[in-house]
């Protein structure tokens, strides 16, 4: 009983202590979770601190995950009118990476996103329509594999603000969306694999 209760105590205290730290942390730089506030201007992505991660069923039995890893971009932020913002990205198609490298290989191969033909995927802003306090659902036109299509993506707002040690500038957000696999020509494994494709984007922008 004495081991439980100091295991219990210690466990407490070390709650008590990343709460302080935490607290510390937000007088040290504050973040702005009030997206009206954040800092407009001009950013882009800080590849180190960006995510797409794509899913789709596998034979009705799992949903399976994969992602990019090579991604690029900017963001122009008008706070004033959101809807003036905008943003492109492009990603590396190569980039692609799953748990198998042998079905990395098949998807840059020309059955699929054909990598070495077409080595980005892009998407482009076209409208910006404010829906809440924090989200927004952008417009843009996706470019895969040489075929464009509209998509939107379910946007919302993380934080800001300056950076502990670099001190530039930040601006976080979350996005969702969702996409058919066929428009843009990526039909391989049809009956197999789905032709829905979630995809999940988290990415931090920062000064220029």
């Amino acid at each position: 009983m004495r081991a439980l209760l100091k295991r219990s105590a210690l466990i407490a205290s070390a709650a008590l202590l990343c709460a302080s730290c935490a607290a510390a942390a937000r007088v040290v730089y504050p973040v702005n979770t009030n997206a009206l506030k954040a800092q407009p201007g001009d950013y882009e992505i800080d590849p180190d601190h960006v995510s797409v991660i794509f899913a789709v069923n596998h034979l009705g039995f799992s949903v399976y995950y994969g992602r990019f890893s090579e991604i690029s971009g900017t963001l122009s932020l008008d706070v004033e009118a959101p809807e003036r913002s905008e943003v492109a990205v492009r990603i590396a198609s190569a980039s692609i990476d799953t748990t198998s490298e042998e079905l990395n290989e098949k998807l840059r191969s020309g059955d699929m996103f054909d990598a070495a033909a077409y080595p980005d995927i892009i998407f482009e802003s076209t409208r910006v329509v404010r829906t809440g306090e924090r989200t927004a659902d952008v417009d843009g036109l996706l470019t895969i594999k040489g075929a464009t299509r509209p998509i939107t993506l379910q946007t919302e707002f993380v934080g800001s603000g300056r950076a502990p040690l670099l001190n530039d500038r930040r601006a976080g957000f979350s996005a969702k969306a969702r996409l058919s696999r066929k428009d843009f020509g990526l039909d391989a494994w049809s009956g197999f694999v789905g032709d829905e494709v979630d995809l999940l984007i988290a990415a931090e922008f920062k000064t220029r």
